[in-house]
């Protein structure tokens, strides 16, 4: 119902010269568009003001909506065996969240994975967390490509999650194991970076969101730790390995980039032993020039999100490319492809199974796959060559062995040339000697 003191619309001329706004209940309010634009805006302003129509209310909503349904966290830690990764994840939430002894029995696996729940004191935040352990991480003789499963599992993730959407029957919870945090463990006694830490840590920054750690900073003094660590950054730096490279703030990045690598106190827990409290030694280092806390605020703190929304960047990026790939091969496997338009293609791009996938990806780039076909290349030049190197020397033989025979086929040419003149000098005179009898 329009009220008595609101306008009549009677000619779709008076629309060019004014605009409406909805107020109330069916209330229609003229706002003529010949005043001034400051006085235009003012009164706008203050019509949308009154105006409430819950919008207040909806970011209330969403905070209940994702404090129920909780947030999902993945966190890898990497690094050599014995750097004190486990340590750390106990010392991180101060309880025993993975025993030591589990990695004595099953350290023969690749990667170790534990799901836990977290939830603040009155159960209003809940944060589902996946750690991602390298039990006995490069701890063999032969460590060449030790890093390959750790990258196969990361490309895996992203894989197995771009099948997961487009599953046409789907479990109402997706089961989300992208990595968002990866956090690389360096031994602070070590006098320089292993080969090992260098090529794993460049790898993996690639694919995630990388934070290097400095274990067992308490071992040394302040000007050791100093030392080492602008070490750490000048390899850092030299050898182009990303920090957080996916964040989209770049005030937050430089501002990791400047603290890494984190300055870590691995023992600081108290142990039980047989009825007796076991505390670690004070080492040389005080804990004020440690960064545990800092760490902690980092990966659980205001920059939780952050590692998130950041990994859901870099996943839009392996779609694309995996989309793209999929239609490839899957064209190629059509004889008459130029025909494929906008469904069809689509549809086609199906027909590439995960397994097939799976199976081309991590089997052509496969670094020891690729190591061996380039070593099979080398010895295939290197036969070619002692091959050229044989047909060159029969060439030569035969080229000898054929000036030879042009030689003596030259001598007996001439002795038969000699013995036809000697021939003809004896007929010449055996004639002679007949006419002069």
């Amino acid at each position: 119902m329009i009220d008595d003191n609101s306008y009549e619309l009677d000619s779709l001329d008076y629309l060019n010269d004014a605009s409406f706004v909805l107020f109330g209940e069916g209330q229609i309010f003229k706002e003529d568009r010949r005043v001034k634009p400051a006085q235009d805006v003012q009164r706008r302003k203050m019509l949308f003001e009154e105006l409430d129509i819950g919008l207040s209310m909806i970011l209330g909503q969403i905070d209940k909506r994702y404090a129920r349904e909780g947030m999902i966290f993945n966190l890898m830690v990497a690094g050599r065996s014995g750097v004190g990764k486990t340590t750390f994840i106990n010392s991180l939430f101060e309880t025993e969240l993975i025993p030591p002894t589990q990695h004595q029995e099953h350290g023969s696996l690749p990667l170790e994975k534990y799901h836990f729940l977290l939830q603040n004191h009155d159960g209003s935040v809940n944060l589902k967390l996946q750690i991602v352990d390298t039990p006995g991480y490069a701890n063999k003789i032969n460590n060449n490509y030790c890093w390959v499963p750790l990258i196969n599992y990361l490309d895996e993730q992203m894989t197995r999650y771009v099948f997961q959407e487009e599953q046409p029957y789907r479990e109402e919870e997706k089961r989300d194991s992208r990595v968002h945090c990866c956090l690389y463990f360096i031994e602070a006694c070590d006098t320089q970076l292993h080969p090992i830490d260098i090529i794993s840590m460049r790898e993996l920054s690639s694919r995630c969101n990388l934070i290097p750690v400095l274990s067992k900073s308490d071992y040394l003094t302040e000007a050791e730790l100093t030392a080492v660590k602008q070490r750490v950054k000048d390899v850092i730096r030299l050898q182009n390995i990303k920090i957080c490279r996916f964040f989209q703030s770049r005030d937050k990045t430089k501002e990791v980039y400047g603290n890494v690598p984190y300055c870590v106190k691995i023992q600081s827990m108290v142990y039980h032993w047989q009825k007796n409290v076991i505390r670690p030694l004070e080492f040389k280092t005080s804990f004020d020039k440690l960064q545990f806390n800092e760490l902690r605020d980092l990966i659980f703190g205001e920059t939780c999100t952050e590692f998130v929304e950041s990994t859901e960047t870099y996943y839009e990026r392996c779609r694309q490319y995996l989309l793209e790939y999929r239609i490839k091969n899957a064209r190629d496997d059509v004889e008459n492809n130029t025909d494929l338009r906008g469904l069809q293609e689509y549809l086609l791009y199906h027909s590439v199974a995960k397994s097939r996938v799976d199976e081309e990806m991590t089997v052509f780039t496969n670094p020891t796959y690729l190591d061996k076909v380039s070593a099979l290349k080398q010895k295939y030049t290197e036969r070619l060559i002692a091959e050229d190197g044989v047909f060159d020397k029969w060439v030569e033989r035969l080229a000898r062995t054929q000036k030879n025979f042009n030689l003596e086929i030259k001598n007996l040419q001439s002795q038969i040339n000699a013995i036809k003149e000697t021939t003809k000098v004896r007929s010449t005179s055996n004639a002679t000697l007949v006419q002069e009898m």
